[in-house]
């Protein structure tokens, strides 16, 4: 468990290309020491739609295209830390501000409305995965590029099985998470 893929909406990928996005709500989180990798899988929309941006033309990527990214992973972050947020019963919300290190309050962007952020949560414990490090890919990946960790051999929970372990099931992911899911890391990308 080297890493995850962690599924984003068109709508956010467009908020991480432009540094709009600094932490990812999540219901359960992964447990892996900090700092992990997280690929950024784009989720397919019901509706394709064409969204362009002029910054991203500049890198030759026409990001939002639902013919080009929906579907793939689009790039990576590192995630350095975590973030838990409570329902506050008297505001009926999540309060999204951290203590930054000069000791005031950052209010964290996640791209969702507090009532958006109240209907995913439904009163329940939030975990926010703080985003650094965003690489967008120059070649999208489909996910089919990733394996999942091993779960049958001596070496189970990993992505480092050999030829030899005839029990390995290391499998290749054939589509992108609802969520995320833990992957094995990829080398030399």
């Amino acid at each position: 468990m080297d890493a995850i893929m962690i599924a984003l909406s068109p709508e956010e990928c467009k908020s991480l290309t432009k540094n709009e996005l600094t932490v990812k709500l999540l219901k359960r989180y992964p447990k892996l020491q900090f700092p992990f990798k997280c690929y950024v899988y784009m989720k397919m929309n019901g509706v394709p739609e064409y969204i362009y941006d002029k910054e991203l033309k500049k890198h030759n990527i026409y990001l939002l295209h639902p013919n080009l990214a929906n579907g793939r992973v689009i790039g990576e972050f590192t995630c350095d830390k975590m973030y838990t947020f409570e329902y506050c019963e008297d505001s009926a919300s999540y309060d999204m501000r951290v203590v930054n290190e000069t000791g005031s309050f950052t209010t964290l962007l996640t791209a969702m409305t507090q009532d958006s952020i109240c209907k995913y949560g439904k009163g329940s414990t939030l975990f926010g995965l703080h985003i650094s490090n965003f690489i967008l890919y120059k070649k999208m990946l489909f996910p089919t590029n990733f394996t999942k960790p091993c779960t049958g051999c001596k070496k189970k929970g990993t992505n480092k099985c050999t030829e030899e372990d005839s029990y390995c099931r290391a499998v290749v992911l054939q589509k992108g998470p609802t969520s995320w899911c833990y992957v094995g890391e990829l080398n030399g990308q």
